[in-house]
């Protein structure tokens, strides 16, 4: 009898230690759900408790303040059966994060019974199963509430949809249904659905068109979004496209985006040398139109997008979160080019785990200060799978607020989420004034930096977070320095209504969250027994050796 030939059997193994070693660390980030997640929560919480799509404010008019419509309504529909949106918005991360890894092993290994193009792509589909199982940012994102875990499956399935079916058939229903997913999910995604189905009908021009039916597909839920964008909300984009787009220079954009884009490439080092590797291969074959030359392509339109867009602030969304959306693209390009130089199977198989082993520990040690001591000491006070508890600041704050109570808040996430309430949000992602007539501070090296508070203070709120820390000003220091939102704090600065009208919490628990709290006057006088204050113009934020910028 002869042998059974097993040639799969240890990468295999290593796959599933690799899936296990990712699944594990996942753990670590649990309990971090980052700012913005809770903006979703919180138009998620209006949705299911019938308040309505878009609703900010109850009783004022809608905006579309969330950038994933498909993934406010998945957490949505999980409070309306009675799950938290923490519970939710992790459990569709982590399942994401896996399909996303799990669909490139299974194109592999349909690969390896038959190809489905005139080149095999087994072992690149294999390679790119291993690092997006052990890519640190996606194991960070799979649990930070956001969705962009959610955006990477839909994007792999919809590349990998030739390879995982046969069927031209299934691989029309399957795309198509993915495109409508996708442009659902993300307002880029009517791009990618676009040139990801644009390349597979190129590819299978002579055998089949149902790359077709997902481009049309796409148009067509694009086309029903607008409609009822315009109808529901009163405009043709989304608001956040209002804040974070417009405004300000081209010059200005680019730079920001030219910083984006060089620190992804510098944080992922070893990747960037073999996407340099594969771009001279590329070029060597005369650019043919192949599936390498597309993936090429595409990240690299991709990079261009994100250089006129100004990427995201890093404060905000570490890991370059937007090239996290695409992940899928840029590590098929790499294994695809590693293959290339490194046909024999074995040793390719060696550089790919060496590859995202030392992208990962230069992770590690850029970034040491963000990934560990916050989850360390979360693990360590909690134990796993437990959540960072909301800060005691926003229990203390409650007392005072009422449920119509008008705040004004750069913090729109969690205070929000947290104090119930009506919300100005100060930086315009959720306010459709600001986000359009809104001031973009071009001197901070921040995207979404509008601000506009003389129509802040014209609304009279009852409470403002003054973005400065409020323990230096019971310090009597100046809290100013390296303030990335200057302009905005001086615009509160110098309007006469602040001055006049509002005072400074001292005895707000500032060392549980260290944000100034400033209150309309009258209404800290209902707790004279409760509340510390000072007139604004008393504190040190007014001294003369803590000028305006």
């Amino acid at each position: 009898m002869e042998a059974v030939e097993r040639p799969r059997a240890n990468p295999l193994l290593l796959y599933f230690a690799c899936l296990l070693a990712g699944t594990l660390a996942v753990i670590f980030f649990y309990p971090i759900t980052l700012e913005d997640a809770y903006i979703t929560f919180h138009y998620s919480h209006a949705f299911a408790v019938g308040d309505g799509i878009g609703t900010w404010n109850v009783g004022q008019p809608p905006v579309e303040g969330f950038s994933s419509s498909l993934w406010m309504f998945l957490i949505g529909f999980g409070e309306k059966v009675g799950l938290s949106p923490f519970f939710v918005s992790k459990l569709a991360g982590y399942l994401s994060y896996a399909l996303t890894s799990l669909l490139f092993l299974v194109a592999s290994l349909r690969e390896r019974n038959e190809s489905a193009l005139a080149e095999n792509f087994e072992q690149p589909l294999f390679l790119a199963a291993i690092i997006s199982a052990l890519y640190i940012p996606l194991l960070y994102y799979s649990m930070t509430g956001m969705e962009v875990t959610f955006v990477c499956v839909q994007v792999a399935a919809t590349l990998l949809t030739p390879f995982l079916w046969r069927s031209n058939g299934i691989r029309a229903i399957w795309s198509s249904l993915l495109a409508l997913s996708l442009v659902f999910t993300r307002p880029e995604g009517i791009v990618i659905a676009v040139l990801v189905n644009g390349y597979w009908l190129y590819a299978f021009r002579r055998k089949s068109r149902w790359p077709a039916f997902a481009i049309a597909s796409a148009v067509a839920m694009l086309a029903a979004m607008t409609a009822y964008r315009l109808h529901h909300f009163g405009e043709l984009v989304p608001n956040t496209y209002f804040a974070k787009a417009t405004g300000g220079t081209l010059s200005h954009r680019l730079l920001l985006g030219m910083r984006y884009v060089r620190h992804f490439f510098i944080a992922v080092a070893p990747f960037t040398i073999v996407f340099a590797l594969g771009l001279v291969a590329a070029a060597r074959r005369k650019f043919t139109l192949s599936l390498h030359v597309f993936l090429l392509g595409f990240f690299a339109l991709y990079a261009f997008y994100i250089l006129k867009v100004g990427g995201d602030p890093e404060t905000a969304f570490p890991f370059s979160r937007q090239f996290a959306h695409i992940a899928p693209i840029w590590i098929l390009y790499l294994t695809v080019t590693l293959a290339l130089l490194v046909p024999d199977q074995r040793k390719a198989l060696i550089f790919a785990v060496g590859l995202i082993a030392l992208t990962d520990l230069e992770t590690i040690a850029t970034r040491h200060a963000l990934l560990f001591p916050r989850q360390e000491k979360l693990l360590t006070e909690y134990g796993p799978f437990k959540l960072e508890p909301p800060s005691p600041f926003y229990a203390w704050l409650r007392q005072f607020a009422a449920p119509d109570a008008l705040s004004s808040v750069a913090l729109a996430g969690q205070w929000p989420f947290y104090v119930p309430g009506n919300y100005i949000d100060n930086l315009g992602l959720n306010d459709s004034y600001i986000a359009k007539h809104g001031h973009l501070q071009l001197t901070s090296g921040i995207v979404d930096s509008k601000s506009d508070m003389g129509y802040v203070m014209s609304r009279h709120p009852q409470f403002i977070d003054g973005y400065i820390s409020g323990q230096k000003i019971v310090d009597g220091q100046c809290p100013l320095e390296n303030n990335d939102r200057s302009q905005m704090i001086d615009e509160m600065k110098a309007d006469p209504i602040f001055q006049k009208d509002y005072v400074f919490v001292k005895n707000a628990p500032y060392g549980d969250l260290d944000r100034a709290l400033f209150m309309r006057g009258d209404v800290a006088a209902k707790y004279p027994d409760k509340l510390i204050v000072v007139p604004v113009t008393a504190t040190s934020l007014y001294r003369t050796d803590c000028p305006f910028h």
